[in-house]
């Protein structure tokens, strides 16, 4: 306040210094008395305008501190977010990896699949080919069994008149191979309920 009134008193640019010029000028008491009421009226509204800016100073240092604490409030809030921020990327992360894997079943499956696909096909094969062979050894054995004679032993038993002859016609061989085979001569009497062995023919 000092160094105002000081330029207010010799500097010309402030508005003082009219005052100075007037006390010099005019050696009237009662225009002395008014400019020094002129003067201390504006020493008094420097003061209160000095008196102003220092509340509002203190005011702006309240504002100050508010607005440091919104900041300070405010830069939790990022440290909490940029948490946030990293456990979302380690999340994603996961699901990458996790998506990864689930990938790679998936193409292990599909070629587990196609193995089986393999397998299965192989096995329809071999099963026809094995049921092509069962029906060919079937085949073959119907055959040879039909192709083998029967030497099933089959006799006769003699009935009233019957001769040696009419029993060897009957079953068409010849008396000298029914006496060969029933060991007997050929004038041998057989009686009736014997039982001759014939051979092998396709009539009883």
């Amino acid at each position: 306040m000092e160094d105002f009134l000081d330029k207010s008193l010799y500097d010309p640019d402030y508005p003082g210094e009219g005052i100075k010029r007037h006390l010099k000028v005019s050696s009237d008491p009662k225009r002395q008395g008014k400019l020094l009421l002129l003067g201390v009226a504006g020493v008094l509204l420097v003061v209160a305008i000095i008196a102003i800016f220092f509340r509002a100073g203190n005011r702006s240092t309240e504002d100050l501190t508010s607005i440091k604490a919104q900041v300070d409030r405010f830069g939790e809030g990022l440290v909490h977010l940029k948490g946030m921020q990293d456990r979302v990327a380690s999340l994603e992360k996961h699901e990458g990896g996790l998506r990864q894997s689930i990938s790679k079943l998936d193409r292990s499956v599909k070629s587990l699949r196609g193995q089986l696909d393999k397998f299965s096909n192989k096995i329809d094969l071999m099963q026809k080919k094995l049921a092509s062979v069962a029906a060919n050894t079937e085949t073959s054995s119907s055959i040879e069994k039909k192709s083998i004679p029967t030497d099933k032993m089959r006799y006769h038993e003699v009935r009233l008149g019957e001769t040696l002859y009419q029993i060897g016609q009957k079953y068409g061989i010849s008396v000298g191979e029914l006496c060969r085979l029933n060991q007997i001569g050929p004038n041998q009497i057989i009686q009736p309920g014997h039982k001759l062995l014939v051979s092998p023919g396709l009539h009883q």
